[in-house]
């Protein structure tokens, strides 16, 4: 009896059993043909990406969303199919052997033997996908690329930005686990409103549940340290007058921590160890603040209060002022029309010895197009068609100038403008100074007055010195500034 059962089909082919009962139920060809398919693109993906090779963002998705949880739907679903497969020929009779483990048969070692090693691939699998998935989902192309219309003014803003090469998970994330989960319960939320269309257009500003600054910006950059001050200078031009730029320029008194007296002064004073500020307001755009409370290094606290504002609903937070507040777009700042083509007019883009050239650029660049994309290729026709048909006999060299300021007034519009997204030249404010906004004046208004009557000054001088006010000649501290 020993022999015939050493001798059974079972223990010359051991796989015969399983395939037997997985070719009679579809559930387990299902999942075997899931997984077989799911685990070799997935195994494919992941040698891609190890050699070098960028796939896109929607590849992306797919490769590590879709496919491990396909790849996983399939590990879980087949031992059911093949339980149901076996059933079915037990009732019917034609069952090969019942499966008995016994470790003194080969037959069981064999099928051990290669589930361990179908474990030990399948956990491989399941372990790069999920390391690669995570990182992906770190990427800026996926953060910037993959809810294409939604995050377009955002992604544009950000290629110009001075933190093009940080990763937008560094600022809106940061490190430890606790925001990391934060930032995934968001992102589901977010999938979900822009699978169903229903988000806001624009995208709302500030971000209010956006990582304190001191756990992001101030891993680079030190509030606290004495930065003097900084020249900062703007040239513009009158549409009459085109050969040189009218130049304003002031005298930033950045401040920080003085290492000789050890006080904090100028602008950096507001983010101060030793004088904390904060600020009450239910105005989600944060741009109306009734209530601002400074509390100094001792303990004394002092507030101020609008004379005209409403005072904050019942239970309104107390916000403590850190470097969002002024620098509200470090990363996503979008320009004025009128600087956008004085910059462009400045540093040659736009030729200044065209005629018409700024107003007509600045009247083309904020007309009302239907896209992002539209709009691009329009503001380019309009402006050759403009010199077409005003200026018909201009020369050749001229046609080139033309080419190369269309282009130019172009792509201005093109980082700019999202009809798509209802964003538009002056929808998102900077507040740093206050030249888009009341920036500074939302609290610097001589409005705010405490117990005593005392009120948070308007003094210019506290910030900046005025260096120059649209003079026609660069002054001399400017070129002697120049290029450092």
């Amino acid at each position: 009896m020993t022999q015939k059962a050493d001798n059974q089909p079972g223990d010359r082919r051991w796989w015969a059993p399983f395939m037997h009962a997985a070719m009679a139920s579809r559930l387990a060809l299902g999942s075997l043909a899931t997984v077989t398919v799911s685990g070799c693109l997935l195994a494919v993906v992941i040698v891609a990406e190890f050699s070098g090779l960028e796939i896109g963002p929607y590849a992306g998705l797919v490769a590590y969303t879709l496919l491990p949880a396909l790849f996983v739907l399939g590990l879980l679903v087949m031992p059911f199919g093949i339980l149901f497969g076996r059933r079915k020929h037990a009732r019917d009779g034609s069952l090969l052997d019942p499966l008995v483990i016994d470790l003194r048969r080969p037959f069981v070692w064999r099928a051990a033997a290669f589930f361990v090693a179908a474990t030990t691939v399948n956990l491989v699998l399941i372990a790069s996908a999920s390391y690669q998935g995570y990182h992906y989902t770190e990427t800026v192309a996926f953060c910037g690329t993959l809810c294409h219309t939604v995050m377009k003014p955002e992604y544009a803003a950000y290629q110009g930005s001075a933190h093009s090469r940080v990763k937008c998970v560094e600022c809106h994330i940061g490190s430890g686990a606790s925001w990391f989960v934060k930032s995934k319960l968001s992102g589901l939320r977010q999938v979900v409103a822009v699978a169903t269309g229903d988000y806001h257009r624009p995208i709302p500003t500030p971000v209010h549940n956006l990582r304190p600054a001191r756990d992001t910006c101030d891993q680079c950059h030190w509030p606290a340290k004495f930065h003097g001050t900084s020249v900062k200078a703007w040239r513009r031009y009158h549409n009459g007058h085109l050969s040189n730029p009218v130049v304003s320029a002031v005298m930033l008194k950045v401040g920080g921590r003085n290492p000789r007296t050890g006080k904090y002064s100028g602008i950096h004073w507001h983010v101060s160890d030793s004088n904390r500020v904060f600020y009450r307001t239910d105005d989600p755009d944060r741009m109306k603040i009734p209530e601002v409370k400074v509390v100094t290094e001792g303990g004394g606290e002092t507030v101020y209060r609008h004379v005209e504002l409403p005072a904050p609903a019942p239970g309104t937070p107390w916000r403590e002022m850190d470097c969002i507040d002024c620098h509200n777009r470090p990363t996503h700042g979008f320009d004025v029309a009128e600087d956008a083509v004085d910059r462009a007019l400045y540093e040659g883009g736009l030729d200044r010895t065209l005629p018409d050239i700024r107003a007509t650029s600045i009247q083309i660049v904020k007309a009302a197009y239907p896209s992002n994309d539209e709009g691009r290729l329009e503001v380019d026709r309009a402006l050759r068609k403009y010199y077409q048909d005003n200026y018909p006999d201009i020369g050749k060299e001229k046609t080139s100038a033309v080419a190369r300021s269309a282009e130019t007034l172009a792509a201005i519009y093109a980082r700019n403008v999202f009809p798509e997204m209802k964003v538009g030249w002056g929808t998102y404010k900077n507040n740093l100074g206050h030249r888009q906004g009341p920036g500074c004046f939302r609290c610097h208004d001589e409005e705010h007055e405490n117990e005593n009557g005392g009120t948070i000054a308007q003094d210019c001088d506290q910030c900046h010195e005025i260096l120059a006010d649209e003079e026609d000649e660069e002054p001399a501290l400017l070129k002697a500034l120049e290029g450092t």
